[in-house]
């Protein structure tokens, strides 16, 4: 019995023994939020961007294109008939005809003829002096330009011969001159507008009245 007792007390000593040498095994722990400690961090998800529209500058409204003066380019030009005043003179169109080409072989056979595609316009032309009347004005007829529906510039056609073509000259306030004017332009070009070429100032566009044939 006593040897019984005495193997029961040497297991049990060597189970005392097995359990104090096995480390403990690792304990998993949530981080929680605990007062007075800070959690551990946890992974977040990218952030998403969201448009403030309440804070997005309104689309400003279109501003009104501003209209040219009548006569100061060749989109608005002076109408038919209607006079304008440039470099103290009242201009005025009073006519034209095209094609003239019939008028400048008349007047001179040496006068320039068309090339092929092309004719001769006249325009009639009258100009007052508005000024005081000691005071001058000066026309000539190189001032002028035409422009059609090409949009290239024609100069003023020397053509001798003519009665009644545009003198250059000086005239004092109150008097008029009257006269025709010669340009070359495409048969097929339309909207001819004349342009007058002022010394001290703008371009002034004119439009022409319907030509006669």
């Amino acid at each position: 019995m006593k040897q019984i007792i005495i193997v029961v007390i040497v297991l049990a000593l060597a189970v005392l023994a097995c359990d104090s040498a096995t480390p403990d095994a690792p304990v998993v722990r949530t981080a929680t939020t605990v007062s007075g400690a800070t959690s551990a961090p946890q992974a977040t998800s990218a952030p998403t961007i969201i448009k403030d529209t309440a804070t997005t500058p309104p689309t400003a409204a279109p501003k009104p294109t501003a209209t040219k003066p009548v006569g100061t380019s060749r989109d608005n030009p002076v109408p038919a008939g209607q006079s304008v005043i440039a470099s103290s003179m009242a201009l005025t169109i009073t006519g034209a005809t095209r094609p003239a080409d019939l008028i400048v072989a008349q007047g001179n056979m040496f006068n320039k003829k068309p090339e092929a595609g092309k004719e001769y316009v006249m325009i009639e032309l009258a100009a007052t002096c508005e000024g005081k009347t000691d005071q001058k004005c000066s026309i000539n007829p190189f001032f002028f330009k035409a422009v059609g529906s090409a949009g290239v510039v024609a100069d003023y056609g020397f053509v001798t011969g003519v009665p009644g073509s545009l003198e250059s000259g000086e005239f004092f306030g109150g008097a008029k001159k009257v006269g025709k004017l010669f340009f070359i332009i495409g048969k097929d070009e339309t909207n001819i507008v004349l342009i007058f070429n002022q010394l001290l100032g703008s371009d002034i566009y004119f439009a022409l009245p319907e030509a006669k044939k």
